[in-house]
């Protein structure tokens, strides 16, 4: 029998426009509204929620940044407004979990962003992903960025770090602090060698005033946050208030923002049945993974996957930590598990009906003790319980 040749399925394929205009015009009709986006200052949104005083006003015009992130072409485009979006969400929240805020009384907010790393003691950089949190609030995807939201007036200002003439020989255009608050639609965009002058200023004020900085657990992973420490005593620093209430925001998702959890859905589930339709009996694992990674990549810009690829065969496919598959696309991750056979077998099909099974009965026990009144946490502990 003549072994089977992989190469001769992604050539004929090569790069099938028709499925990718198939799946685009799928995922546009679904999220029509939200990609055609339209500047919304801070502004507007802080006066909604009875802020005042923010200078965030954008003005459009010709040579102005898209309102938008996208990798070009049909990729999907994030709508900048949904990170400010989260920051009026977030100071809103802090305004109810703090009574004693009052008018003259303001409060801020510190986050750093993830820093670059190379591997062991070599030079080279691994591809780059942003902090979470640092990311929910400001959509900024380079690394060394820092950034800060006054809770009184909603404005917030970014800190980009200063890099010198030998930078641009090497990774390119340097973007003057004018381009990154016009790209990130903030108020201010100061150096990060600044930061605690400007924190110290801040705080000596008046003696109410303090820095909200996150420190807590992740109840997943089970780790640490890296708190940020300053070494200026004049830095007052609240550690508690900030993280309990900044993980509950990003619990409840906006329109913008399960608009693009859709969209990871759905592009993740035509690479699915892509990947499906091109394995045969004889290819490896590897190639399944392969031929994911290539379709959503080159139809749909997402570089990374948010965990290492599920892609086993035999025994491989019952080890938990195998690996993870799904799409990993501006910051946004889903988990999505597929099994599927290359040739029939009554017995697996027998196998695998019986763990669907298991799965809706976990998931309508899940639904009945779930409550939309408890926080993240709590629902974690009940769920645990089960």
């Amino acid at each position: 029998m003549e072994p089977h040749n992989p190469r001769r399925d992604v050539s004929e394929m090569d790069y099938f426009p028709g499925t990718k205009e198939q799946a685009n015009e799928s995922i546009n009709h679904q999220t029509h509204q939200h990609t055609s986006v339209h500047y919304t200052n801070t502004t507007q949104h802080i006066h909604s929620q009875s802020f005042t005083g923010s200078q965030n006003h954008i003005k459009m015009t010709e040579n102005s940044p898209p309102p938008f992130f996208s990798m070009g072409l049909s990729t999907y485009k994030v709508p900048k407004e949904m990170f400010s979006v989260n920051r009026c969400k977030l100071i809103k929240a802090l305004r109810e979990a703090i009574p004693s805020l009052h008018s003259d009384h303001d409060i801020a907010i510190y986050l750093e962003g993830g820093c670059s790393s190379t591997r062991n003691d070599s030079d080279h950089e691994p591809i780059f992903r942003q902090e979470s949190y640092f990311y929910y609030l400001f959509g900024v995807r380079d690394p060394e960025y820092s950034g800060m939201v006054f809770v009184r007036s909603g404005k917030a200002v970014l800190f980009t770090p200063r890099l010198g003439p030998e930078y641009k020989t090497i990774m390119g255009h340097v973007p003057t602090t004018g381009e990154i608050k016009n790209n990130y639609q903030v108020d201010d965009v100061l150096f990060t060698d600044s930061v605690e002058a400007e924190l110290a200023e801040f705080c000596s004020a008046t003696n109410e005033r303090k820095v909200l900085v996150l420190s807590g657990t992740n109840t997943d992973s089970g780790k640490d946050y890296f708190t940020p420490t300053f070494k200026s005593k004049d830095i007052i620093v609240d550690v508690d208030t900030l993280f309990p209430v900044l993980a509950e925001c990003r619990v409840s998702k906006s329109q913008m923002e399960l608009d693009l959890i859709r969209h990871c859905t759905e592009i993740t589930s035509l690479a699915h049945v892509f990947t499906m339709k091109h394995m045969k009996p004889g290819m490896m694992e590897y190639q399944g993974e392969s031929l994911f990674r290539h379709y959503i990549y080159y139809n749909f810009g997402a570089r990374n996957v948010g965990y290492t690829n599920i892609c086993g065969c035999g025994p491989n496919a019952a080890v938990l930590h195998y690996g993870h598959g799904g799409t990993y696309w501006y910051l946004v991750q889903i988990y999505m598990y597929r099994t599927y056979f290359t040739s029939p077998s009554p017995f697996l099909l027998t196998l695998l009906i019986v763990s669907c099974e298991k799965v809706l009965q976990m998931t309508d026990r899940f639904r009945m003790v779930i409550c939309p009144c408890l926080t993240w946490g709590q629902n974690i502990s009940v769920t645990d319980r089960m």
